[in-house]
């Protein structure tokens, strides 16, 4: 009778590990989860964002024309809160996109140091190669906060 509950026990166990290890739990990932405050935060934030890249587009002109004065008084009135501002939605996204969000955010503005440094030397071909990898760096950053209009219903 011993022998059989040994047997028996061990059986058990055996079985048990067997269920434990095939049980994986849930195989879906699930995507970024915000609240619904921080959807309505991230949506103005972007809003925010999009406004600042707009209004760096004004630099195009200003570099076509050579207006100097006028490309820094921009990147130093209007963007000059610039890097507070992406900062603040690097950290409002989640953990896995904060530091590719940061990354594109230090892009950015090392993108807009390199139009000011070409407008300071006047050199309109630095300053346009500056300028259009600041608009795509700007792109690259509001594609990477989640876009809720389109899961709203």
């Amino acid at each position: 009778m011993r022998q059989y509950r040994a047997v028996l026990s061990l059986l058990l166990a055996v079985f048990a590990v067997f269920l434990v290890s095939c049980s994986g739990g849930p195989s879906t990932s699930q995507g970024p989860t915000y609240t619904d405050a921080e959807m309505q935060l991230l949506q103005s934030y972007k809003a925010t964002i999009a406004k600042f890249r707009d209004r760096a587009t004004e630099l195009d002109g200003f570099i076509q024309q050579q207006e100097w004065n006028d490309i820094k008084s921009l990147i130093h009135g209007p963007l000059g809160e610039l890097r507070f501002r992406l900062s603040t939605v690097a950290r409002s996204l989640e953990p896995k996109a904060q530091s590719q969000a940061k990354e594109v955010a230090d892009d950015t503005l090392r993108a807009i140091v390199l139009v000011d440094e070409a407008a300071a030397r006047f050199d309109p071909a630095a300053a346009s190669i500056a300028y259009d990898r600041l608009i795509q760096d700007f792109d690259r950053f509001l594609d990477l906060i989640p876009d809720f209009e389109s899961g709203a219903a």
